[in-house]
Protein backbone atom coordinates (compact mmCIF):
# COMPACT_ATOMS: atom_id res chain seq x y z
CA UNK A 1 0.00 0.00 0.00
CA UNK A 2 1.26 3.44 -0.84
CA UNK A 3 1.19 6.02 1.92
CA UNK A 4 -1.58 7.59 0.92
CA UNK A 5 -3.86 4.69 1.34
CA UNK A 6 -2.12 3.89 4.55
CA UNK A 7 -3.53 7.40 5.33
CA UNK A 8 -6.32 6.41 4.42
CA UNK A 9 -7.38 3.59 5.54
CA UNK A 10 -5.71 4.19 9.38
CA UNK A 11 -7.43 7.66 8.91
CA UNK A 12 -4.03 9.04 9.81
CA UNK A 13 -2.15 12.63 8.73
CA UNK A 14 -0.25 11.60 5.50
CA UNK A 15 2.78 13.78 6.95
CA UNK A 16 2.91 11.49 10.12
CA UNK A 17 2.63 8.45 8.19
CA UNK A 18 5.21 9.87 6.03
CA UNK A 19 7.54 9.95 9.41
CA UNK A 20 7.14 6.54 9.82
CA UNK A 21 7.45 5.01 6.02
CA UNK A 22 10.88 7.03 6.68
CA UNK A 23 11.26 5.59 9.69
CA UNK A 24 11.18 2.24 8.93
CA UNK A 25 12.90 2.73 5.40
CA UNK A 26 15.54 4.06 7.55
CA UNK A 27 15.82 1.02 9.72
CA UNK A 28 15.54 -1.10 6.45
CA UNK A 29 11.69 -2.28 7.95
CA UNK A 30 10.57 -2.73 4.76
CA UNK A 31 10.32 -5.51 2.42
CA UNK A 32 12.46 -5.59 -0.57
CA UNK A 33 9.94 -4.69 -3.46
CA UNK A 34 9.40 -1.68 -1.88
CA UNK A 35 11.91 -0.84 0.42
CA UNK A 36 14.05 1.16 -2.50
CA UNK A 37 11.03 3.46 -3.16
CA UNK A 38 11.29 4.92 0.49
CA UNK A 39 15.00 4.83 0.93
CA UNK A 40 17.11 8.05 -0.02
CA UNK A 41 20.38 7.44 -1.94
CA UNK A 42 22.11 10.47 -0.34
CA UNK A 43 21.77 11.43 3.56
CA UNK A 44 23.89 15.01 3.63
CA UNK A 45 26.93 15.04 6.15
CA UNK A 46 25.75 17.91 7.81
CA UNK A 47 21.92 16.39 8.91
CA UNK A 48 21.67 17.95 12.26
CA UNK A 49 22.99 21.46 11.39
CA UNK A 50 20.70 21.46 8.21
CA UNK A 51 17.79 20.70 10.98
CA UNK A 52 18.96 23.18 13.52
CA UNK A 53 18.92 25.62 10.96
CA UNK A 54 14.71 26.04 10.74
CA UNK A 55 12.64 27.28 13.47
CA UNK A 56 10.40 23.80 14.51
CA UNK A 57 11.02 21.11 17.54
CA UNK A 58 9.34 17.87 18.16
CA UNK A 59 6.24 19.18 18.77
CA UNK A 60 5.44 21.28 15.32
CA UNK A 61 3.21 19.53 13.35
CA UNK A 62 4.76 17.50 10.61
CA UNK A 63 2.99 19.26 7.61
CA UNK A 64 4.82 22.28 9.46
CA UNK A 65 8.36 20.55 9.72
CA UNK A 66 7.90 19.34 6.08
CA UNK A 67 7.17 22.87 4.75
CA UNK A 68 9.89 24.57 6.45
CA UNK A 69 12.58 21.77 4.78
CA UNK A 70 10.98 21.73 1.23
CA UNK A 71 10.96 25.86 1.19
CA UNK A 72 14.78 26.09 2.82
CA UNK A 73 16.23 22.73 1.04
CA UNK A 74 13.99 21.75 -2.04
CA UNK A 75 13.85 18.34 -0.08
CA UNK A 76 10.04 16.06 -1.37
CA UNK A 77 8.04 14.33 0.99
CA UNK A 78 10.30 11.44 0.78
CA UNK A 79 13.96 12.64 1.93
CA UNK A 80 12.64 14.84 4.37
CA UNK A 81 11.28 11.83 6.15
CA UNK A 82 14.00 9.32 5.97
CA UNK A 83 15.98 11.96 6.57
CA UNK A 84 14.09 13.08 9.47
CA UNK A 85 14.19 9.08 10.67
CA UNK A 86 18.13 9.99 11.71
CA UNK A 87 18.62 9.29 15.11
CA UNK A 88 20.43 12.08 15.96
CA UNK A 89 17.66 14.18 14.59
CA UNK A 90 15.24 12.44 16.68
CA UNK A 91 17.75 13.24 19.69
CA UNK A 92 17.70 16.56 18.68
CA UNK A 93 14.16 16.81 18.54
CA UNK A 94 13.86 15.08 21.38
CA UNK A 95 16.21 17.35 23.70
CA UNK A 96 14.88 20.50 22.13
CA UNK A 97 12.26 22.39 24.49
CA UNK A 98 9.31 23.37 22.80
CA UNK A 99 8.22 26.93 22.29
CA UNK A 100 5.08 26.11 20.87
CA UNK A 101 2.51 26.95 23.12
CA UNK A 102 0.00 28.69 22.31
CA UNK A 103 -0.58 26.18 19.20
CA UNK A 104 -0.80 23.04 21.78
CA UNK A 105 -3.62 25.12 23.75
CA UNK A 106 -5.10 25.90 20.20
CA UNK A 107 -4.83 21.93 19.02
CA UNK A 108 -6.99 21.51 23.06
CA UNK A 109 -9.39 24.23 22.70
CA UNK A 110 -10.26 22.97 19.48
CA UNK A 111 -10.78 19.67 20.58
CA UNK A 112 -12.99 20.70 23.52
CA UNK A 113 -14.82 22.69 21.41
CA UNK A 114 -14.93 19.95 18.71
CA UNK A 115 -16.10 17.30 21.42
CA UNK A 116 -19.11 19.78 22.55
CA UNK A 117 -20.20 20.67 19.17
CA UNK A 118 -20.71 16.80 18.93
CA UNK A 119 -22.06 16.48 21.62
CA UNK A 120 -24.86 19.14 21.27
CA UNK A 121 -25.62 17.67 18.00
CA UNK A 122 -25.82 14.78 18.49
CA UNK A 123 -28.54 15.32 21.27
CA UNK A 124 -30.64 17.34 18.72
CA UNK A 125 -30.23 14.53 16.30
CA UNK A 126 -28.54 17.31 13.61
CA UNK A 127 -26.90 15.06 11.14
CA UNK A 128 -23.50 14.68 11.93
CA UNK A 129 -20.82 16.18 8.65
CA UNK A 130 -17.23 16.94 8.21
CA UNK A 131 -18.37 20.17 6.35
CA UNK A 132 -21.22 20.69 9.34
CA UNK A 133 -18.11 20.59 12.33
CA UNK A 134 -16.10 22.72 10.01
CA UNK A 135 -18.56 25.11 9.70
CA UNK A 136 -19.65 24.93 13.75
CA UNK A 137 -15.71 25.37 14.21
CA UNK A 138 -15.16 28.00 11.63
CA UNK A 139 -12.18 25.74 10.43
CA UNK A 140 -11.59 23.94 7.15
CA UNK A 141 -12.06 20.14 6.78
CA UNK A 142 -8.23 19.82 6.25
CA UNK A 143 -7.60 21.18 9.70
CA UNK A 144 -10.51 18.94 11.08
CA UNK A 145 -7.95 16.04 9.60
CA UNK A 146 -4.65 17.66 11.59
CA UNK A 147 -6.27 17.65 14.82
CA UNK A 148 -7.93 14.14 14.49
CA UNK A 149 -10.95 15.55 15.32
CA UNK A 150 -12.06 13.87 12.47
CA UNK A 151 -11.85 10.22 14.39
CA UNK A 152 -14.45 11.30 16.79
CA UNK A 153 -16.76 13.08 13.99
CA UNK A 154 -17.07 9.40 12.87
CA UNK A 155 -17.75 7.70 16.10
CA UNK A 156 -20.55 10.21 16.44
CA UNK A 157 -21.57 9.30 12.95
CA UNK A 158 -21.50 5.93 13.92
CA UNK A 159 -23.14 6.25 17.14
CA UNK A 160 -26.57 8.64 15.08
CA UNK A 161 -26.69 5.59 12.21
CA UNK A 162 -27.06 3.25 15.18
CA UNK A 163 -29.83 4.83 16.84
CA UNK A 164 -31.78 6.24 13.66
CA UNK A 165 -31.61 1.97 12.40
CA UNK A 166 -32.74 1.28 16.04
CA UNK A 167 -36.29 3.64 15.83
CA UNK A 168 -36.86 2.64 12.24
CA UNK A 169 -36.60 -0.75 12.82
CA UNK A 170 -39.22 -0.01 16.05
CA UNK A 171 -40.86 2.02 13.76
CA UNK A 172 -41.45 -0.50 11.09
CA UNK A 173 -42.44 -3.49 13.38
CA UNK A 174 -45.20 -1.01 14.69
CA UNK A 175 -46.61 -0.66 11.06
CA UNK A 176 -46.10 -4.13 10.30
CA UNK A 177 -48.32 -5.41 13.73
CA UNK A 178 -51.42 -2.82 12.78
CA UNK A 179 -51.38 -4.34 9.59
CA UNK A 180 -51.81 -7.66 10.77
CA UNK A 181 -54.11 -6.77 13.32
CA UNK A 182 -56.29 -5.38 10.69
CA UNK A 183 -56.08 -8.23 8.22
CA UNK A 184 -58.29 -10.42 7.94
CA UNK A 185 -57.28 -13.73 8.65
CA UNK A 186 -59.50 -15.11 6.05
CA UNK A 187 -57.86 -13.92 3.64
CA UNK A 188 -53.94 -14.11 2.02
CA UNK A 189 -51.59 -11.37 2.99
CA UNK A 190 -49.11 -10.43 -0.06
CA UNK A 191 -45.08 -9.60 1.18
CA UNK A 192 -45.63 -7.48 -1.58
CA UNK A 193 -48.26 -5.48 0.64
CA UNK A 194 -46.47 -5.57 3.16
CA UNK A 195 -43.51 -3.69 1.33
CA UNK A 196 -45.77 -1.53 0.42
CA UNK A 197 -46.87 -0.64 3.68
CA UNK A 198 -43.85 -0.38 5.30
CA UNK A 199 -42.57 1.74 2.20
CA UNK A 200 -39.57 -0.14 2.30
CA UNK A 201 -37.92 -3.25 0.00
CA UNK A 202 -37.15 -6.35 0.75
CA UNK A 203 -33.54 -5.99 0.16
CA UNK A 204 -33.11 -2.70 2.52
CA UNK A 205 -35.01 -4.60 5.23
CA UNK A 206 -33.03 -7.97 4.89
CA UNK A 207 -29.75 -5.82 5.10
CA UNK A 208 -30.49 -3.98 7.96
CA UNK A 209 -32.86 -5.54 9.40
CA UNK A 210 -32.80 -9.67 9.44
CA UNK A 211 -34.28 -10.04 12.49
CA UNK A 212 -37.29 -7.97 11.51
CA UNK A 213 -37.42 -9.57 7.86
CA UNK A 214 -37.38 -12.78 10.41
CA UNK A 215 -40.05 -12.06 12.47
CA UNK A 216 -42.71 -10.95 9.37
CA UNK A 217 -42.01 -13.84 7.37
CA UNK A 218 -42.82 -16.44 9.70
CA UNK A 219 -45.36 -14.24 10.80
CA UNK A 220 -47.16 -14.42 7.37
CA UNK A 221 -46.34 -17.91 7.25
CA UNK A 222 -48.62 -18.55 9.79
CA UNK A 223 -51.22 -16.60 8.46
CA UNK A 224 -51.24 -17.90 5.20
CA UNK A 225 -51.52 -20.82 5.99
CA UNK A 226 -54.48 -20.72 7.81
CA UNK A 227 -56.24 -18.71 5.41
CA UNK A 228 -55.22 -21.42 2.94
CA UNK A 229 -56.67 -23.62 5.64
CA UNK A 230 -60.21 -21.52 5.58
CA UNK A 231 -60.59 -21.30 1.70
CA UNK A 232 -59.97 -25.48 1.17
CA UNK A 233 -62.61 -26.17 3.77
CA UNK A 234 -64.84 -23.63 1.98
CA UNK A 235 -64.24 -25.07 -1.10
CA UNK A 236 -64.54 -28.85 -0.03
CA UNK A 237 -68.23 -27.27 1.03
CA UNK A 238 -69.08 -25.77 -1.57
CA UNK A 239 -68.11 -28.38 -3.82
CA UNK A 240 -70.02 -31.17 -1.20
CA UNK A 241 -73.39 -29.01 -1.94
CA UNK A 242 -73.09 -28.62 -6.05
CA UNK A 243 -72.68 -32.19 -6.00
CA UNK A 244 -75.81 -32.54 -3.04
CA UNK A 245 -77.98 -30.72 -5.73
CA UNK A 246 -76.97 -32.36 -9.15
CA UNK A 247 -77.87 -36.02 -7.50
CA UNK A 248 -81.00 -34.68 -5.80
CA UNK A 249 -81.95 -33.36 -10.09
CA UNK A 250 -80.47 -36.27 -11.30
CA UNK A 251 -78.21 -34.65 -13.33
CA UNK A 252 -74.69 -35.65 -14.66
CA UNK A 253 -72.55 -36.14 -11.90
CA UNK A 254 -69.06 -35.24 -13.08
CA UNK A 255 -66.31 -33.03 -12.34
CA UNK A 256 -67.08 -30.96 -15.71
CA UNK A 257 -70.68 -30.45 -14.30
CA UNK A 258 -69.57 -30.18 -10.94
CA UNK A 259 -67.15 -27.18 -11.74
CA UNK A 260 -69.60 -25.57 -14.25
CA UNK A 261 -72.26 -25.62 -10.99
CA UNK A 262 -69.30 -23.88 -9.01
CA UNK A 263 -68.98 -20.83 -12.19
CA UNK A 264 -65.96 -22.96 -13.16
CA UNK A 265 -66.02 -22.96 -17.06
CA UNK A 266 -62.74 -24.68 -17.93
CA UNK A 267 -62.14 -26.91 -15.26
CA UNK A 268 -58.95 -28.69 -16.91
CA UNK A 269 -56.82 -26.12 -17.44
CA UNK A 270 -53.35 -25.37 -15.25
CA UNK A 271 -54.74 -23.34 -12.62
CA UNK A 272 -58.14 -25.14 -11.37
CA UNK A 273 -55.52 -28.64 -10.59
CA UNK A 274 -56.33 -28.33 -6.54
CA UNK A 275 -59.83 -27.44 -7.27
CA UNK A 276 -60.06 -30.38 -9.84
CA UNK A 277 -58.40 -33.05 -7.70
CA UNK A 278 -60.38 -32.05 -4.38
CA UNK A 279 -64.07 -32.05 -6.66
CA UNK A 280 -62.30 -35.57 -7.94
CA UNK A 281 -62.30 -37.02 -4.40
CA UNK A 282 -65.61 -35.72 -2.89
CA UNK A 283 -67.23 -37.27 -5.86
CA UNK A 284 -65.49 -40.46 -5.00
CA UNK A 285 -66.50 -40.14 -1.68
CA UNK A 286 -70.24 -39.49 -2.30
CA UNK A 287 -69.99 -42.34 -4.72
CA UNK A 288 -69.06 -44.62 -2.04
CA UNK A 289 -71.28 -43.60 0.66
CA UNK A 290 -74.27 -43.90 -2.07
CA UNK A 291 -73.26 -47.59 -2.70
CA UNK A 292 -73.09 -48.04 0.89
CA UNK A 293 -76.59 -47.01 1.70
CA UNK A 294 -77.88 -49.38 -1.22
CA UNK A 295 -76.10 -52.21 0.03
CA UNK A 296 -77.35 -51.68 3.71
CA UNK A 297 -80.96 -50.83 2.62
CA UNK A 298 -80.61 -54.26 0.66
CA UNK A 299 -79.38 -55.97 3.31
CA UNK A 300 -82.99 -54.95 5.49
CA UNK A 301 -84.98 -55.39 3.00
CA UNK A 302 -83.43 -59.00 3.49
CA UNK A 303 -83.59 -59.11 6.45
CA UNK A 304 -87.67 -58.16 6.55
CA UNK A 305 -88.48 -60.92 4.15
CA UNK A 306 -86.83 -63.21 5.97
Amino acid sequence: MTRSEVSRQLKINLFRISEIFGYLAYHNLLSDPISPLYVSSFTPKNIIALFEAIPCDEHTYAEVKYKKMKDQYGWNLKMFSYYYAHPEVQLYFINKSSDLKKPLKKHFNLNSRAVQIINDLTLTDTQLSLSQMGAALECSEKTIHSYNITIDIQKAMEKQLTRKRHLEEKELRKIFDKLITEHNDKEILLMRTIYESLGRYREYISDNYPGLINYITALVKEINEKAKSYKLQLLIKQIREAIQKLSESQRDLSVVAVARHLGIKSIHVKGYKLVKDNIKQEIERYSFGQKQVIVMRDELHVNVMI
